[in-house]
């Protein structure tokens, strides 16, 4: 009798205080947690401090000018006042490829390179689209270093205009195409006013969109204008929201619900081994045994 008590009282309290959790676990057919949605907001960099960094180059505006923007801290370098005309003479521009779509046959873009999780969202209205225009003077410097994240080799050309491959130190180098995951710097001269292409030397590439227009006016005193005016916006992407709550610690709660359901387990299985109620030991008194 005492045997099927501890069986009926531990298997009961098992029941009651079975934890959510193991419960799951052991159940095939219990349906999975849900997720928090992923963030929807995708807020725009500011564009006055966009065109700010695009206009006094990205190392020559303060930190947070910079973190608003969206661009990468290196891509764009102006460097000294060569005519001292009271303006930049010297530019390092980086250039990556944007994949719109299938990255294998959708357009492609050459975009200036962006931080963390902003990237380019080119304007719905927009047909055909097109990589952004340079916009330089005679007798400025211009290095474009190209970034070429696609599967295949890239090689830039610049149609008019010389554009040789250097290394670190300036050097020339031999021309080839850059690999895929693989960088590499142009140094292109700038000789005379007038309208040039820079594009991709695989003619496939360049119909993808992977061209834009090198416009070179007479030099100006103090001009002011930015390098490259991008006709899209700088987004951030959406990052999903991870439920941290399945990695924490158990709770108190938790913890105290599946002490509870040990002991209720533990009763069953010794009313299910027979095992004799605990019985008081008696003290014995001084006199007790007079």
């Amino acid at each position: 009798m005492r045997a099927v008590i501890y069986l009926v009282s531990g298997v009961a309290c098992s029941v009651l205080l079975w934890p959510p959790q193991l419960l799951c676990t052991l159940n095939p057919a219990c349906p999975a947690p849900v997720l928090p949605a992923a963030a929807l907001a995708m807020p725009n960099a500011n564009p006055d401090l966009l065109g700010t960094a695009l206009l006094r180059g990205t190392n020559r505006v303060a930190t947070d000018t910079l973190l608003q923007s969206g661009l990468a801290p290196d891509v764009l370098l102006t460097g000294a006042d060569l005519d001292e005309d009271g303006d930049a003479d010297e530019f390092h521009l980086r250039l990556e490829v944007a994949a719109l779509g299938d990255a294998a046959a959708g357009p492609l873009l050459f975009v200036p390179r962006t931080w963390g999780h902003w990237q380019w969202q080119p304007p719905a209205d927009t047909t055909p689209l097109t990589s952004p225009t340079l916009q330089l003077e005679q007798g400025d410097r211009l290095l474009i270093t190209l970034e070429n994240p696609l599967a295949v080799p890239l090689e830039l050309q610049v149609d008019g205009v010389q554009a040789t491959p250097v290394d670190a130190a300036g050097v020339l180098i031999a021309h080839e195409p850059v690999p895929p995951g693989g960088a590499q710097t142009y140094r292109v001269e700038l000789p005379e006013p007038g309208e040039a292409r820079y594009l991709a030397a695989d003619a496939a590439l360049a119909q993808r969109g992977l061209q834009g227009v090198l416009q070179v006016a007479p030099n100006a005193p103090a001009r002011q204008m930015p390098l490259l005016t991008p006709e899209w916006s700088l987004i951030t992407a959406a990052t999903p929201v991870v439920d941290t709550r399945v990695e924490d610690p158990m709770s108190a709660d938790e913890v105290l619900q599946l002490s509870a359901f040990g002991l209720a387990l533990g009763l069953a299985l010794a009313g299910l081994a027979g095992l004799p109620w605990p019985r008081r030991r008696r003290r014995r008194t001084a006199g007790a045994s007079a």
